[in-house]
């Protein structure tokens, strides 16, 4: 993910009240699965899971891709590069 991605997942992120663990589990999550992001975050699967579950009800969506999907759209919106 280039910077410009991770800036535009981190103001959607702070626009919806993420933690930084959350964030950095947003960040992570269009690109590896949750297996991968325990090993690379050293966190437990519980706790990504958790953590995945708070951004789902943080953002109002249903799946992580639909939050990244939600997050372009808003770039969009507010013309963020």
């Amino acid at each position: 993910m280039d910077a410009s991605h991770r800036t535009l997942l981190k103001e959607y992120g702070m626009l919806h009240g993420l933690t930084p663990a959350e964030q950095r589990v947003l960040e992570l999550a269009p690109w590896i699965g949750s297996s991968l992001i325990c090993e690379t975050l050293g966190k437990t699967d519980p706790t990504v899971s958790c953590q995945a579950a708070a951004i789902l009800a943080k953002t109002g969506e249903d799946h992580l891709k639909d939050v990244v999907i939600s997050a372009l759209a808003y770039a969009r919106a507010v013309e963020i590069p």
